[in-house]
């Protein structure tokens, strides 16, 4: 007797079908968080480089700390100078990512 099965059934097809409908639907929507979590962090890591550099100019090489605008990596970051809630001066990086506002600051001892 000559057996006919060959391949999947309608039902298996239509039963993995749906699995990898739902195994998509949960992953899709995690990896683009993944990658505005790792967009968020390069650009903080690139904050925090320029809050350093300052920081050294203005403590090592006696430069005063200037509000301008520096440009890394097709980002605009402004470097600006403000007084805290403590009324110590501070130093801040601020940028915009996917337009949420971010800042680091410093505080500046004298």
């Amino acid at each position: 007797m000559k057996s006919f099965e060959q391949g999947f059934s309608l039902l298996e097809a239509l039963i993995s079908l749906s699995l990898l409908i739902l195994f998509c639907s949960t992953i899709v929507p995690s990896i683009g968080k993944i990658l505005h979590q790792k967009n968020y962090l390069n650009e903080k890591s690139i904050a925090i480089d320029i809050l350093t550099e300052t920081l050294h100019s203005y403590y090592l090489g006696g430069r005063p700390i200037q509000e301008v605008d520096v440009i890394r990596e097709q980002k605009v970051f402004q470097i600006a100078r403000s007084i805290n809630a403590l009324n110590e001066e501070e130093v801040c990086i601020l940028w915009e990512n996917n337009h949420e506002k971010n800042k680091i600051c410093s505080t500046i001892k004298k």
